[in-house]
């Protein structure tokens, strides 16, 4: 799966705001069964460890 631009300024349908890493990790596994994804280098939450 790769998430780019625009999906990572979609804004999350339930809450309004940009899709969170974690949203975008748990669609990826849960919904879709990805076990790699390729992100664009411009999601800031990229330069930071996960929570």
């Amino acid at each position: 799966m790769a998430v780019q631009e625009p999906d990572i300024n979609a804004k999350d349908s339930k809450t309004g705001k940009p899709y969170t890493r974690e949203r975008f990790t748990d669609f990826a596994h849960d919904y879709l069964g990805a076990r790699h994804m390729f992100w664009t280098t411009e999601a800031d939450w990229l330069q930071k460890p996960p929570a």
